[in-house]
């Protein structure tokens, strides 16, 4: 009886550890899900990261930079995401890429996110259901939605608005590019 019992707590704890990092992150050691958006050295020309951390539901309130708003984040669905900064020159970006697990719930975040905007700016040719921009004194915010994930880009620095309205454009095409290229 004593046996029976060790080889099923060993089977089940096998199992769960198997299984339970599954559960966190579907794309551990892969270019595939959530980590192919993290851009490499140059992938955006003169840009070069600062900074990069990787979360998920159990981990996104500690140095994920959300701001104290991780809550609303895993309320919309939050699977797992990246935060990485980036730099060139005085301008900075700070990018956070969130799997929804469903483009349903992707949709929902940025519906949430944009509803606060007033008034709401077109991303370069993209529609204003799937990428919205709002100018702040130093730059614009950004957020976007393609398939299940859900992007917040900040970029801060910028004298020219108009600079970071190109500069936040050409990012989300290349987002919605890896985007493509995942499916």
């Amino acid at each position: 009886m004593r046996k029976t019992k060790y080889w099923i707590l060993a089977g089940m704890s096998i199992f769960l550890l198997a299984v339970g990092c599954k559960l966190v992150t579907d794309d551990e050691g892969s270019d595939l899900g959530i980590r192919s958006f993290k851009l490499a050295a140059n992938e955006v020309s003169g840009w070069t990261e600062t900074s990069y951390f990787e979360y998920n539901v159990s981990n996104c309130s500690d140095n994920a930079g959300l701001n104290g708003g991780a809550a609303k984040y895993v309320e919309k669905g939050l699977v797992e995401g990246i935060k990485q900064r980036l730099m060139k020159s005085d301008y900075n970006a700070d990018i956070f890429i969130m799997d929804f697990g469903n483009s349903s719930n992707a949709t929902d975040m940025f519906d949430n996110m944009s509803a606060g905007i007033d008034p709401k700016q077109p991303v370069g040719d993209f529609g204003m259901a799937i990428a919205v921009l709002d100018e702040h004194l130093s730059g614009v915010n950004v957020y976007a939605h393609f398939n299940k994930y859900f992007f917040e880009i900040h970029f801060t620095g910028y004298s020219n608005k108009a600079d970071a309205k190109t500069t936040a454009a050409s990012f989300i095409e290349l987002y919605e590019n890896k985007v493509i290229n995942l499916n």
